[in-house]
């Protein structure tokens, strides 16, 4: 039935490729199982109902995606940046509270499903420079850098110059930076899933030295906390107009430049230029962000980890059907990320 329902003959592939594919970029962003929550528990989001709405709404929105758009092999979850932005930008620092802010998720995310389905689509995409579009990702990936190397305490605060170098005498913060190095060295070496690899790694590490609690690995699920929590009376304030913005901003052209990428590695770019079934894989993004505020968690989107997978072999939603199935199973693995 599946075989019939991917067409696998047609694009050249099999189920064993499939299943591959899917593991690997599995692998490749599995990370976010762990980051998410301890980032949104930063901006009063609830660590173990975090936890639980991830794996569901990652694995729901690779379900959509396997079904609807099931010529794209990729992966969705909620996105790494946004949950900073959100936690640190809207929370933290502009005081909303997590109903509020998952209502402007909620909000971004309706009006990214309207422009997916109209012509504005394409016109947006077409109309933005490239080097803004690179522009946007490396500022995200700075602002990323920042974070971690605040949470690791590689660097500090400083009231004059606003940061300044940590504490490097602490073991936590000396074993931070040597997960951080073999994560760069693993990359280069081509090892695939080496963010949770390294993750992992340390982690046990930490656990042996003293320096971490082991809280064990398996356990059922935490409660879903922020389930329907979300609070649109703030969301449509005009003083949430920017959040809201920049929350679109952000996922639509961040899917778009995914897509490209991913489209680039699949030989999905025809020859007008055009991607093949864009419309479809960026509507699967734009509901799953809409059922990721409902579920509990940040907006949701298509992980650029998904080249892994094409690179693997995969060339139908079958790889997302079984990267969905790997996020469905970290709901038993919540012990591990605390």
């Amino acid at each position: 039935m599946l075989d019939k329902y991917f067409d696998y003959r047609k694009h050249k592939t099999d189920f064993k490729t499939e299943v591959i594919a899917g593991v690997s970029t599995f692998l490749t962003m599995a990370y976010i199982m762990f980051l998410n929550p301890v980032i949104l528990a930063d901006g009063g989001f609830d660590f173990g109902g975090v936890f639980t709405a991830t794996a569901l709404a990652a694995a729901l929105a690779c379900f959509i995606a396997a079904f609807y758009a099931k010529t794209w092999p990729v992966g969705l979850a909620p996105g790494m940046g946004i949950n900073a932005f959100i936690a640190y930008g809207v929370c933290l620092g502009m005081n909303y509270t997590p109903a509020e802010a998952l209502g402007a998720v909620l909000v971004a995310g309706v009006v990214f499903l309207i422009i997916s389905l109209t012509p504005l689509r394409a016109w947006l995409i077409n109309s933005i420079p490239k080097s803004l579009k690179l522009g946007i990702g490396a500022g995200i990936g700075l602002f990323l850098a920042l974070i971690g190397f605040q949470l690791m305490g590689l660097t500090s605060d400083n009231p004059v110059v606003l940061v300044q170098l940590g504490d490097l005498s602490k073991p936590l913060t000396l074993l931070g930076a040597a997960a951080f190095i073999s994560m760069i060295v693993m990359e280069k070496m081509k090892i695939k899933g080496n963010i949770i690899i390294g993750i992992v790694a340390f982690s046990i590490i930490a656990w042996l030295g003293g320096w971490a609690n082991f809280n064990g690995v398996v356990s059922s699920p935490p409660p879903m906390t922020h389930l329907f929590t979300f609070d649109l009376g703030a969301a449509l304030s005009a003083s949430m107009v920017t959040v809201i913005f920049t929350l679109f901003f952000i996922d639509f052209f961040d899917t778009a430049g995914t897509l490209t990428s991913v489209a680039n590695v699949a030989g999905k770019i025809g020859s007008d230029g055009k991607i093949k079934d864009i419309d479809k894989a960026m509507l699967s993004d734009s509901v799953s962000t809409v059922a990721g505020a409902v579920l509990g968690t940040s907006t949701v989107t298509t992980y650029v980890e998904s080249a892994a997978g094409v690179k693997a072999g995969g060339r139908t939603g079958m790889t997302s059907l079984v990267i969905g199935i790997g996020f469905l199973l970290c709901l038993f693995f919540s012990p591990l990320a605390t």
